[in-house]
């Protein structure tokens, strides 16, 4: 048996590592979570350059407090193995706990993810093993090895260089070089693996520079929120997104899998006796709506056995009535999919996505008609856009039903060996390295900030395309774009609880509402419950008891405040 460690990085529903751990478990091995601060964290403001308290190398607020009392929660565990899941926004952040744990333990540090899996070289120069795919078999024959090689004695890092044989999808330092042989093989049939493994007594948080064992932060999502997928893998290959190149590592099989409708509901109804606190499922596949026979099996069973409100991402284009309706009626609450432009050069020519731009209008259209919320994604601060692009843009924006929530929009980062990177650089846009992470972002462009407003401000009930057009015409509003930028904080303010597009004032009066509702019926329950108790023998003697001893403590407490007397 060997002893894991597994670390998530801003990642509290972290489903990659609790498959990990799942299968580590189910192997006979004794794996344990420790998750380094909640997504909730990042939506704080970047630090600032000259604040010492953070570590300069990581642009998210990471102290070198948190970081320490991570090691030592690791050095109180005393692993044989440490793993490290990491996206490439948290490259920086990996190799600093990574040098952080060797500094206190002679253990192998293994980085799997999407950024070690595309960016392998990056990881060698850090990492004792690399997880280059799909880890869950991977791992536990890395465990087995460390097992079955370690001696009397040895410590775990050593162990790496008995290892003989290649494991699959993993790089293996050893000391005459790296033992590797196929990567990105894949897990042909999902229903095989073990549920992802969520058990407070297996984990620990840092978060705000404390430690939380057993139990869960207080910004946590869990268990109120839960995540659920339901396949691996993605359909499409935009340029901006990782699946356009792990199509091309992955080998072997079918790149899209999904599991059975009856593995999914027997995972959930497990779930639900799990956390009966459980408010929401969150689906995280990249496209749920995709196939009918499945989609209408999955309501019919998802209706009778579990029946809480859940959400998902869908498509513009492939959303049909005949999908959404039936998931509608099963809970579906909202959705989220993506426009990223309403460009039609930009989305063929530049993202590589199939979709016609009249097609997001008629998803839309469908997703009022029926009545679900929905949220749409956008990519802003693109410098591959013209203003002609962009002015397509608003003008979908605004026409779409309204009301609907826009996603703060992300501005487009060009991550490192992507499609869209190498046609910036071809383009010859000036990109320059982002801090802490594999990825470049285009130089500080003050119009690229205006834009992004206005596609914000269009979004809002009321406000049409043409009611935008003074705006993007003054070239002085457009170079000094601070104006602009309040104006749409200040319509978020007023529209949203506390700026939150996830919030909007009627929906948080309707939750204070209903917590007050609900805290009124828990009071007159108590009420009753005491009226009961204070009316039976048992309660009437102990009160009187307690009156009794009450009585009898005051007069002892005068007596010893009396003065002592000299003879």
């Amino acid at each position: 048996m060997s002893r894991v460690l597994l670390i998530s990085l801003f990642d509290e529903y972290a489903l990659g590592i609790r498959y990990l751990a799942a299968a580590l478990s189910d192997a006979g091995h004794d794996a344990q979570l420790a998750f380094f601060k909640e997504l909730a964290t990042l939506q704080e403001c970047l630090r600032e350059p000259e604040d010492l308290d953070f570590i300069p190398s990581v642009p998210f607020p990471v102290s070198r407090a948190e970081i320490g009392i991570l090691v030592e929660e690791a050095v109180r565990y005393q692993p044989d193995l440490v793993g490290i899941s990491l996206v490439s926004n948290l490259h920086g952040l990996a190799i600093e706990i990574t040098r952080a744990v060797r500094d206190r333990l002679r253990v192998p540090v293994v980085w799997g993810g999407v950024d070690p899996t595309i960016n392998p070289d990056l990881a060698e120069d850090h990492a004792d093993v690399i997880c280059i795919g799909e880890g869950e078999r991977a791992i536990v024959e890395l465990a087995d090895s460390i097992g079955r090689n370690r001696r009397n004695g040895d410590d775990p890092l050593s162990t790496l260089s008995r290892i003989e044989n290649p494991i699959d999808n993993l790089r293996i330092r050893r000391p005459d070089g790296w033992l590797s042989d196929r990567v990105g093989v894949m897990i042909p049939d999902l229903d095989t693996l073990p549920f992802p493994l969520f058990d407070l007594s297996r984990e620990c948080s840092i978060s705000e520079e404390r430690l939380y064992r057993a139990c869960r932060p207080p910004l946590g999502r869990l268990p109120r929120l839960l995540p659920v997928i339901s396949f691996r893998g993605c359909p499409y290959h935009c340029h901006y997104c990782c699946h356009s190149v792990l199509k091309k590592i992955y080998t072997g099989g079918k790149y899209l899998r999904r599991r059975s409708v009856s593995n999914v509901i027997e995972e959930l109804r497990l779930r639900k006796r799990q956390f009966p606190a459980l408010r929401m499922i969150e689906i995280e596949d990249d496209v749920f709506t995709l196939d009918q026979g499945w989609i209408d099996e999955f309501c019919r069973e998802y209706k009778q056995h579990i029946g809480i409100p859940f959400w998902c991402y869908t498509y513009p284009g492939i959303s049909r009535e005949s999908m959404l309706k039936p998931l509608k009626e099963a809970g579906l609450s909202s959705v989220t999919f993506g426009i990223q432009s309403g460009s039609q050069r930009i989305l063929t020519e530049v993202y590589g996505r199939p979709v016609r731009a009249e097609k997001i209008l008629e998803t839309a259209d469908v997703l009022r008609r029926l009545d679900i919320p929905f949220v749409v994604d956008l990519i802003g601060g693109n410098p591959l856009e013209t203003d002609a692009d962009r002015i397509e843009t608003v003008k979908v924006l605004a026409a779409l039903p309204k009301p609907y929530l826009l996603h703060p929009i992300n501005p487009l980062s060009f991550y490192r060996n992507l499609p869209i990177t190498e046609r910036a650089i071809q383009a010859g846009v000036r990109l320059a390295p982002s801090p802490g992470a594999n990825k470049f972002g285009p130089e500080p462009d003050a119009r690229l900030r205006a834009w992004d407003a206005l596609l914000t401000l269009a979004h809002y009930p009321g406000i049409e395309a043409d009611t935008l057009r003074p705006f993007w015409e003054n070239e002085r509003l457009m170079m000094e774009p601070k104006l602009l930028e309040q104006l749409a904080d200040a319509l978020a303010q007023a529209t949203y609880h506390d700026g939150n597009i996830y919030e909007t004032k009627s929906v948080r009066i309707g939750i204070e509402q209903e917590r007050n509702r609900n805290l009124a019926v828990r009071i007159n329950e108590l009420e009753r419950e005491l009226g009961m108790l204070y009316g039976s023998r048992l309660v009437r003697w102990a009160n009187r008891l307690r009156q009794v001893l009450e009585c009898f403590r005051s007069t002892s407490d005068t007596e010893s405040a009396q003065p002592t007397r000299r003879e």
